[in-house]
């Protein structure tokens, strides 16, 4: 085994006074936080999140205006960064306070190299990343050169020494002393991502080049799933790498560890359909729930949705500007006799006290119920609308990763025991500051962040 030698951290620039902030999250605040990892909430310590499933790295263009077939356009700010969403969401969570670790695949590559090396410096356990074959050691040094944190990378096999590559970490998001050490080989790509950022209608378009060979389950032993199994209160799977998705779950699932999966519309029955029977919570983006149930009306679909997965204490639906819809279970005991009421006069009833004039999130909430649609079957549960942050469009910048933003921030929920009438609101927050900034992470905020001072007091 190679010596691996550790370097100083360069010493912590003093935090910068914070502007006092309006009503709405000020675009000047953002996400900035001095370096170096928060210290956990009471609530968050000794919580593990796992999360199993995509990482990649992004590389993100703004234009004008989409362009037509046969166009050649210039592309205006440029970035690069580490995406995908499993990545994306516990980055999140580990700006958040909690402790996080992850389950996915990348090569020995440049592009995995700064994919890791992005999540280590975000505080993410990644000693659970799976290589190809184990050939070829890799460590991660980081070094300041220039003023500038560099990524520098030795790759040594059993004969020889190959000649060292630098690159700038350009989005490191700590000064944690960092040496990584990979068992990965030559061979494959890692995922990648050309992200178009349309400025004119605020929208994003993706083109994925898949990494290979995919993720299975036989990549990862029994001992090493148990071992990232070890001490996790929540496991969070996004759906990517179904198969060994569904192995994380079945074992996740016999050792009693509440599993929340992200549902994308994108996922067939065959990919998602094994995961959701597990699921302990369901999120989803607004086109999932008419896609999986061929129910137009979300709240329709939603209870669609807990009728087909008994086992789901709730199903929550992203919807943008508009927020999100959350129907939520009633707890063992609570399931009086009451007639059924139609959930749809429920929703129509809640959509009346929503506050239009509000800039900062919301949420209202329906007593729980017996509540039913126009179809057979029935549950004893409530609904509830959580709103958006109203966002000037100087301020919107990106919506690139927020569902996985709001994700991040309902598995910091769940980890902290937040109820769901605060856990609405406050996914929602987050989601809105990460929209002030391009890319899926960059945007992402701090606990120490003052416009979520109120949700973790």
């Amino acid at each position: 085994m190679p010596l691996l030698l550790r370097c100083s951290p360069p010493a912590s620039p003093l935090p910068l006074p914070l502007p006092l902030l309006p009503r709405r999250c000020s675009s000047l605040v953002r996400s900035a936080a001095p370096p170096g990892r928060r210290p956990l909430l009471p609530a968050a310590a000794g919580r593990v999140v796992l999360g199993c499933g995509l990482v990649t790295l992004d590389y993100l263009a703004t234009v004008d205006a989409y362009p037509r077939p046969d166009d050649k356009i210039r592309s205006g700010e440029l970035q690069v960064s580490g995406g995908g969403n499993a990545g994306n969401a516990l980055t999140g969570a580990a700006r958040l306070g909690l402790n996080t670790r992850l389950i996915s695949k990348v090569a020995n590559d440049e592009i995995g190299g700064t994919v890791l090396s992005e999540l280590k410096e975000a505080g993410i356990d990644i000693s659970h990343v799976i290589g190809w074959k184990a050939s070829n050691h890799v460590y991660i040094e980081k070094v300041v050169r220039y003023n500038k944190l560099v990524t520098k990378m030795s790759r040594i096999n059993k004969r020889k020494m190959h000649s060292e590559r630098y690159w700038g970490a350009t989005n490191a998001l700590d000064f944690l002393p960092c040496v990584l050490y990979f068992i990965i080989s030559d061979g494959g790509n890692t995922t990648f991502v050309y992200v178009i950022i349309d400025k004119q209608t605020k929208t994003r378009t993706c083109i994925i080049t898949s990494g290979y060979p995919p993720m299975i389950p036989s990549d990862l032993t029994m001992s090493s799933l148990s071992a990232a199994l070890q001490d996790v209160s929540l496991l969070y799977l996004d759906g990517y790498s179904d198969e060994m998705a569904l192995a994380v779950a079945k074992q996740a699932d016999q050792m009693k560890i509440p599993i929340l999966v992200d549902a994308e519309p994108e996922r067939t029955r065959e990919e998602l359909g094994g995961l959701l029977s597990l699921a302990s919570y369901i999120v989803c983006n607004g086109k999932f729930p008419e896609k999986w149930t061929s129910i137009p009306s979300i709240p329709s679909a939603l209870l669609e949705i807990l009728l087909q997965y008994p086992r789901a204490r709730f199903a929550v639906v992203t919807l943008g500007e508009n927020g999100c819809m959350m129907l939520e279970r009633g707890k063992d005991g609570e399931n009086y006799e009451t007639e059924p009421v139609d959930i749809e006069n429920v929703a129509e009833t809640l959509r009346l006290k929503v506050h239009k004039d509000d800039i900062l999130p919301t949420c209202v909430s329906s007593k729980f119920m017996r509540l039913t649609a126009r179809g057979p079957g029935n549950i004893f549960a409530r609904l509830l609308i959580g709103t958006a942050e109203s966002i000037p469009a100087s301020e919107l910048v990106d919506t690139t990763g927020c569902g996985d933003a709001f994700i991040g921030a309902v598995l910091h929920g769940l980890s902290t025991e937040m109820p769901p009438e605060k856990m609405l609101p406050f996914a929602c927050q987050v989601a809105g500051i990460k929209c002030r900034a391009i890319g899926a992470r960059s945007g992402l905020p701090w606990q120490s962040h003052p416009c979520l001072a109120k949700f973790l007091c």
